[in-house]
């Protein structure tokens, strides 16, 4: 190892962090020397900056506490697998002390880090933290290469409440909300949907449209095409701009193989099938299986498809603002951030005779909750359209907990069994944003 030269990168590099204006995210990052714990999350949405986070407002880490390496670095690029192992033994002469947190960022970048790694964790002295691109640092494969000792963490992009805390408002939502409150937390909230809750486009909008558009094609070639050694890009763009245009609805992959064979482009049914799992891989979008009682039945059924973001939704062909499917969308993406707390929650969809219910979460064996997300203003209309469904779901599936999430109405509809909780959006993404402090708070006790 070159002492100097790798001695230099780790202080520069702990300079450099000092020097950036950090703001919070409003989840707390897992750590513990038991276990190695891997973050992953789709491009751009922010998994450095939440390690970041961690080490500069959440820990306040002095210099000789942690060791930083990202090997995406052009310092780094000839590091070996033996030299990173033997970075903490640096660390040491640096400093004076081992660090207390070893954290490799993109880790995926060096060929042969599951070794170096492992031999760290066996030491037990570590809170060890991995970072990579979802596509090149998958928690199957971190299942298999660290041996069942890693645990894996999902990053997505901003919450509401963590847009608007960005943009330096931290409203309240207790009863006193006034009126002109209300009405900023809808233009903002409108503001959200549209243009997504991607970090860089949060803190600076105007860059939405192109951010979004190369997005597209780091998503397509590199987490895609050149990882897998893809040549008929044509058919993963095809498929990209499928999902954009079906986002919240069911999507068959079958249905993209025949539209593909219909418009005369060459390609196997099996690949068509393996792109749409490297898509889900890339985080660039999650399919959700209807619920039956019957594992079999639901692993077998069409999914719906949501979108790792709202913001990705203009870039549909044919697109116009949907806005009750972007609703439905921001609600998929807040059950993912809850899902990330209590990873026993599963997300499904479910329909039969009497129409739709949009999620519905089950915890073990049991049946928590089931969710309707309208843009319906009309009280009549929630009642007759929404809350049918719901009460016909509940009958149905013996689920007490109904929630109809709301543009702007907030109250309760009764039946003669069941009540369903009516809440505003805004406010529902707020109280789980609170839950998640609340729970972050509770982890770092």
């Amino acid at each position: 190892m070159e002492f100097e030269a790798f001695a230099g990168y780790i202080k520069a590099k702990k300079e450099d962090l000092r020097r950036l204006k950090v703001d919070r995210r409003e989840f707390d990052i897992p750590y513990s020397r038991d276990m190695i714990y891997s973050i992953i999350g789709g491009r751009r949405t922010g998994k450095t900056y939440a390690i970041y986070d961690l080490i500069l407002n959440k820990l306040k880490l002095e210099d000789d506490e942690f060791l930083f390496m990202n090997l995406e670095d052009i310092e780094l690029e000839n590091i070996t697998a033996a030299e990173l192992a033997d970075t903490v033994n640096l660390h040491q002469q640096l400093y004076g002390k081992l660090p207390d947190f070893v954290i490799f960022d993109e880790v995926q970048s060096l060929d042969g880090w599951e070794r170096p790694v492992y031999s760290l964790f066996e030491k037990k002295r570590y809170n060890i933290l991995l970072t990579g691109s979802s596509s090149r640092l998958l928690s199957k494969e971190i299942a298999t290469e660290l041996r069942g000792r890693s645990l894996t963490f999902s990053v997505y992009t901003l919450s509401f409440g963590e847009a608007l805390a960005f943009s330096g408002m931290t409203p309240s939502i207790g009863g006193g909300i006034s009126s002109y409150e209300k009405n900023k937390l809808g233009f903002r909230l409108n503001k959200y949907l549209s243009s997504g809750g991607f970090p860089d486009i949060v803190l600076d909008d105007k860059i939405a449209d192109r951010f979004l558009r190369e997005y597209i094609d780091l998503v397509i070639f590199k987490d895609i095409v050149e990882r897998h050694g893809i040549k008929n890009t044509a058919v993963v763009r095809f498929l990209i701009n499928a999902i954009l245009s079906s986002y919240a609805k069911e999507f068959s992959v079958n249905n993209v193989y025949r539209q593909l064979k219909n418009d005369g482009i060459r390609a196997g049914r099996k690949a068509v099938y393996a792109y749409s799992a490297l898509v889900q891989d890339a985080f660039f979008s999650f399919f959700v299986k209807k619920f039956y009682f019957s594992k079999r039945k639901s692993d077998l059924s069409i999914p719906k498809v949501y979108l790792n973001d709202t913001g990705l939704a203009k870039l549909a062909v044919m697109a116009g603002e949907d806005m009750g499917r972007l609703m439905e969308n921001a609600v998929f993406l807040e059950l993912k951030r809850i899902q990330n707390r209590n990873p026993n929650i599963e997300i499904y969809y479910y329909s039969s005779t009497f129409g739709e219910v949009d999620f519905v979460l089950k915890e073990g064996g049991a049946l928590k909750k089931l969710i309707q997300v309208t843009y319906a203003s009309k009280v009549q209309e929630i009642r007759e359209r929404e809350a049918r469904s719901l009460l016909s779901a509940a009958e149905e599936l013996k689920c007490k907990d109904l929630l109809i999430i709301t543009w702007g109405y907030e109250g309760s509809i009764r039946s003669d069994k069941r009540a369903i909780r009516l809440v505003p959006l805004w406010k529902w993404l707020l109280e789980s944003n609170l839950e998640s402090a609340a729970a972050g708070s509770r982890s770092s006790k």
